[in-house]
């Protein structure tokens, strides 16, 4: 037998260039198939070695339309327990099949292998992928596996299974920006059932209904018998019943579907026997009555005989056809695997003997990376505009350098940056982040490393905490001393809605300046700089009184009237005191 070395998958499905210590702007390849044999030399036979695209520096985008030769196959001459892996009388077939790979010089790659019809829904509408006709599957299928026990494993057949697969293809692909993905279809699989585990139960089931069809065909009704040839087919919507979800896709990555092969043959067989009883009673009804007769109890005690049969599906066919299927083959979807920065997507894994013990051969796989970023340099940062902002974060940050594009991150010290859009190789543009009051540098990083750091501080929110005086005359000009935190670069004082005169900054948390007219209790609000987050605003901060007296405060105004009142009272006293008196008085 032929042992298998499962560590060098993890190589054959990464391009040759990815292998080596430098990475490269991008690359993508996609082959076919990848197997590792003892002393098998596979690797030898360039003609699979698939499309392999690689755009080392960023100079032009680089395509690969590499079909899989019949040919080769032909030469590679592998067995497995002395029986041919490949070729037409092989244990696996090939049909149409394509290999395709594209690399960017904006850092993004994409690749394919599988069905060709498959190639535009899963790589992109506007893609020709060219494919050649290799082996001879069944009608409409692209690939075929056909295997028993006894065959690779000796002894008794106890399972035989012939796999149609109607497509089978695989896609990978990275964006410039460093996201990974793949996507894959398996479809129209067909998997055909024998073998004496089987065969035992269906031979069974026979013995029970012979008599009731014999008895029919002797009255010259015919009953077709879908058990007659003792094999059973299920499909993948079978499988895919069994395993309890809608659609191959929902399957969780590296998947066997065969696991899920004895359940399925339980379901149909009894869906099987429970039609064909239907038919039979159907067909017993139109008899005459003598005849009713006659067919009646045969068919009673046949259905006496194989609903105890159908129950026991579980324990008398299921699990000892597990344990056959999972001797001998593994049918793994879905399979994922990253490796040196480099992403694959495999469609179908085939496994021969236990957990691919005796072989194990990947159809359709799609590689994308390591990818690096133009030329594999790392950013370089020129300068941030603007260099400061406010603590609560949001300001939009316009980032020049070199090497943006394909960049991964924007940090702003420690912490990422809200979000940020690459506009071109040497501009990026930012949203800085909530931090405390700091300078940071700022960084970007692509996947061949980090840019030095620019240097962005955040500042403290602008506020106004004191006017002193608060109060001041309608007219105006009252020097007034605003206090608060952020005032560096404010251009304004408002009073009331009015523009203050004589206005400086002092400093960081003082502005002087000179009340402009105005009535009653106003809002004082500095405008502040856009890197301390605006307007500040300290609601009825400053009074305004009508007559400027010594004294302040808010009594100002009810005193003077008060004195005003004993004023007028007193001169009216005066005069009547003088008022001349009559005579006659």
């Amino acid at each position: 037998m032929v042992a298998l070395l499962l560590a060098g998958f993890a190589a054959l499905s990464v391009p040759a260039v990815a292998q080596g210590a430098t990475p490269v702007v991008a690359q993508g390849a996609g082959r076919l198939l990848t197997a590792e044999l003892a002393n098998s030399g596979i690797d030898s036979l360039l003609a699979l070695n698939g499309a392999s695209a690689v755009d080392p520096y960023g100079l032009g985008n680089v395509t690969s339309d590499t079909p899989l030769d019949a040919t080769a196959l032909g030469l590679l001459h592998l067995q497995v327990s002395g029986v041919d892996l490949f070729g037409s009388s092989g244990i696996i077939q090939l049909g149409a099949v394509g290999q395709y790979a594209g690399a960017n010089n904006d850092a993004s790659s994409v690749a394919f292998s599988g069905t060709v019809s498959d190639a535009s829904s899963l790589v992109g509408a506007g893609t020709v992928v060219t494919g050649s006709n290799v082996g001879t599957p069944g009608a409409g299928d692209s690939a075929s596996i056909d295997v028993g026990t006894a065959q690779i494993l000796g002894g008794t057949d106890l399972v035989d299974l012939q796999v149609g697969v109607g497509a089978v293809a695989a896609s990978a692909a990275q964006t410039s920006g460093g996201t990974q993905s793949g996507a894959y279809t398996v479809s129209n699989l067909n998997v055909g059932v024998g073998g004496t585990v089987l065969g035992g139960t269906i031979g069974t089931l026979n013995t029970a209904l012979a008599p009731v069809l014999a008895a029919l065909s002797g009255l010259g009704v015919t009953v077709p018998n879908p058990l007659a040839s003792g094999q059973l087919t299920v499909s993948l919507d079978d499988l895919l019943a069994a395993a309890g979800v809608a659609n191959i896709g929902l399957l969780p990555p590296g998947t066997n579907l065969l696991a899920y092969l004895p359940l399925a043959v339980s379901t149909k067989l009894t869906t099987v026997v429970n039609t064909l009883l239907t038919d039979l009673n159907t067909a017993v009804s139109g008899l005459g009555l003598v005849d009713q007769l006659v067919v009646a109890p045969l068919l009673a005690t046949a259905e006496g005989l194989i609903t105890p049969i159908l129950a026991a599906l579980t324990t008398t066919l299921a699990a000892p056809l597990d344990a056959a299927v999972e001797a001998l083959l593994q049918l793994d979807v879905n399979n994922q695997s990253s490796s040196g920065g480099a992403f694959t997507q495999n469609a179908l894994t085939i496994g021969i003997g236990t957990a691919g013990s005796l072989a194990r051969v990947r159809l359709a796989n799609a590689t994308v990376g390591p990818n690096a970023g133009i030329a594999g340099v790392t950013p370089t940062i020129s300068g941030l505009t603007p260099t400061l902002g406010p603590e609560s974060g949001g300001t939009s940050v316009v980032i020049t350098g070199t090497n943006f594009t394909g960049a991964t991150s924007v940090m702003f010290g420690a912490t990422a940056a809200t979000s940020f859009t690459v506009d071109s190789d040497t501009q990026i543009t930012a949203v800085s982040p909530p931090h405390v009051p700091a300078t940071v540098g700022v960084t970007v990083s692509n996947p061949a490393g980090t840019s030095n750091p620019g240097d962005f501080t955040f500042t403290p929110l602008i506020s106004v905490t004191r006017v002193d005086p608060n109060v001041g005359p309608e007219g105006g000009g009252t020097a007034v001393t605003i206090t608060g935190v952020c005032f560096t670069g404010a251009t304004g004082v408002v009073f009331g809605g009015l523009p203050a005169t004589a206005f400086t900054v002092v400093d960081d948390t003082t502005i002087t300046v000179t009340t402009p007219p105005g009535t009653g209790l106003v809002d004082v609000t500095v405008h502040g700089s856009l890197g301390c987050g605006g307007d500040a605003t300290l609601p009825n901060a400053f009074r305004y009184v009508r007559v400027a007296l010594a004294m302040t405060g808010e009594e100002i105004a009810p005193m003077f009237g008060v004195a005003a009142l004993f004023l007028v009272g007193g001169v009216l006293g005066l005069l009547l005191l003088r008022r001349p008196r009559r005579l006659d008085a």
